[in-house]
């Protein structure tokens, strides 16, 4: 027992978190469309957003449905999306609680690990 308390006293045992496991049902954050676009626009300045509503066409960076907001590049996809449609608009950002996931590179997470 000794040893034990001794390599813990010498941070031999010190573990990292990587990710933090939050259910894509939580929704306590009560994220709105609003924030999750500030958020992504002030982390990522190529994003641009000219409407906060509901897109089809036109040059926004984000679509907004009733439970997501869709972004148009992937910053997680390691290929270029070469202004291809079928390869864009495949990140979704759920409302409320934030999980994330991209149709296309597979990335997937929290809030959290998204901020």
């Amino acid at each position: 027992i000794n040893n034990i308390n001794n390599n813990i006293n010498n941070n031999n045992y010190i573990q990292k978190r990587h990710k933090v496991f939050v259910s894509k049902h939580n929704q306590t954050l009560n994220l709105t469309p609003h924030q999750i676009t500030d958020y992504l626009i002030s982390q990522l300045p190529h994003l641009t957003n000219n409407n906060h509503t509901t897109t089809t066409t036109g040059d926004s960076s984000f679509r907004i449905t009733s439970t997501h907001v869709i972004v148009k590049e992937c910053p997680f996809c390691s290929k270029p999306t070469n202004g291809k449609y079928d390869n864009m608009y495949k990140l979704y950002v759920q409302l409320g609680g934030g999980a994330y996931f991209c149709h296309r590179c597979g990335v997937k997470g929290s809030w959290y690990d998204l901020k």
